[in-house]
């Protein structure tokens, strides 16, 4: 007597980019497994492979092809249980890249392989400076993310995205890509330390801004609605199975003298482990909360040196300034030849990351 069926199928699934490292969780639609337990081998997915998938070698030599640079898993006898159908497989990739100790990859080797790779890098001929000093403040921060590159999008959004993701910015200079940090005090951790350079540039003064007003500094300042106290970092979750959790940051003194102010949720979803996402919510939080001040002057080609992230300050009697320290965000060069700089105030200490103790959520 049939009381039912069990199927079974030669399976071959691709599952991402190659090369990678190995498989951790497996999940079978919500069931956490192994790639063992369910009888999958995996093909790393290197750039020449050395041989077919041997199943396919013998059974079905016509079929029998190399995937460079396709990471897969396949089984020969795949049990499908008594419905016929493959159940909802979902892999956790181990990638190269990693320091040891974390699960994590290091956000300096993520970027450097996103650009140059010379089979899928966004520009292989793109010249990128050295990333010594960045690597160096993330590891020491213990910033590492785990990007998941599913969508298509510019590859200069997903680069704005890592940059958030690690309290830093990017800047053109001579010729090539750099990434700078905000940090403005020495961090150390992890065997890595990093000392960022806090030397104003110049000290600007009233000789040196070149303009016809009366003002030599116009100065804008956001309103304190916008100064928002309350940030939230939107990331994946590694401990609850990559599940979409909430870390926020908060400035509780300013929150009892002016109310609370929410910023909505800002989605890194390359976060998976919830003490990163505190630190970068807090680091948002800062910059939020005490970058309000905006400064633009003009200033002659002898500054032409300066770039963005470098560090000046500006005096001027007129308006109270003495020796401030800015920020800058941008230079633009007009027809001229002189330049007119837009920089941030820059209170010391914004860029430096307090740490704070994180309880996981238990749901």
């Amino acid at each position: 007597q049939v009381t039912g069926y069990n199927y079974q199928a030669a399976l071959i699934i691709g599952v991402c980019e190659g090369p990678v490292s190995g498989t951790g969780v497996v999940w079978k639609d919500k069931e956490r497994t192994t790639l063992a337990a369910l009888g999958l081998s995996l093909y790393p997915g290197d750039a020449t492979p050395a041989a077919p998938w041997g199943y396919l070698s013998s059974y079905h030599p016509q079929e029998a092809i190399r995937y460079p640079g396709l990471a897969y898993v396949c089984a020969p006898l795949f049990s499908l249980g008594s419905s016929a159908d493959v159940r909802n497989l979902t892999f956790e990739v181990v990638c190269p890249g990693r320091l040891a100790g974390f699960a994590d990859a290091q956000p300096d080797y993520i970027i450097t392989d996103f650009i140059k790779n010379s089979r899928y890098g966004a520009a292989a001929s793109f010249s990128l400076g050295s990333l010594t000093s960045y690597g160096d403040y993330c590891r020491a921060m213990g910033l590492f993310i785990s990007p998941a590159f599913t969508e298509q999008k510019e590859a200069a959004e997903y680069l704005r995205e890592i940059a958030q993701c690690t309290n830093s910015e990017y800047v053109w200079s001579q010729g090539v890509l750099n990434l700078i940090p905000y940090a403005d005090a020495p961090v150390s951790g992890n065997g890595y330390s990093y000392t960022p350079d806090i030397t104003p540039k110049y000290d600007l003064t009233d000789d040196d801004f070149c303009t016809t007003d009366e003002d030599p500094i116009k100065c804008s300042r956001i309103t304190t609605a916008d100064a928002y106290n309350h940030v939230q970092v939107e990331f994946v979750n590694r401990n609850k199975d990559y599940n979409v959790e909430i870390a926020d940051a908060k400035d509780q003194a300013d929150i009892e003298a002016k109310g609370l102010r929410t910023k909505d949720p800002v989605k890194l979803h390359y976060i998976c482990e919830p003490s990163v996402a505190r630190i970068v919510a807090q680091s948002l939080l800062q910059r939020e909360l005490y970058v309000r001040n905006s400064y633009q002057f003009r200033l002659s080609w002898k500054h032409c040196l300066l770039e963005p992230m470098d560090l000046v300050t500006i005096t001027d009697t007129g308006m109270g300034l003495d020796k401030l320290p800015v920020r800058i965000r941008e230079v633009v060069e007009d027809e001229d030849g002189y330049l007119t700089v837009t920089a941030d105030e820059w209170p010391f200490g914004v860029g430096t990351i307090s740490s704070y103790p994180h309880q996981d959520g238990l749901g």
